[in-house]
């Protein structure tokens, strides 16, 4: 089954959006180094009712094993860093899915 991987997340403080698309660019191109991962996006929440998180990411992943091997893969230890330097809070959710 493959995992889905939710990370919900707040704005430490106002950032402007060049810095955010830049962000997203290395974010999505660190993605791109780890294996496993079969889609993955992120960008802004406009959702009135999300109790203060301004941004997403969604990380589909092939199945369990390859969230393990996602956790530790250097590049998504780094994007971590980089979206900690930006972000203050956060909330991951991972959950499993039969769908495609």
């Amino acid at each position: 089954m493959a995992v889905e991987h939710l990370v919900c997340m707040k704005l430490r403080h106002p950032v402007p959006e060049e810095q955010l698309k830049s962000l997203y660019r290395e974010c999505e191109a660190s993605f791109d180094e780890i294996p496993g991962i079969l889609t993955a996006s992120m960008g802004e929440n406009w959702h009135a009712d999300a109790s203060g998180f301004t941004h997403a990411i969604v990380i589909r992943l092939e199945d369990r094993g390859r969230l393990d091997l996602f956790m530790s893969h250097p590049a998504h230890v780094a994007a971590g860093r980089l979206l900690q330097s930006v972000f203050s809070e956060f909330i991951i959710l991972d959950y499993e899915t039969e769908r495609p």
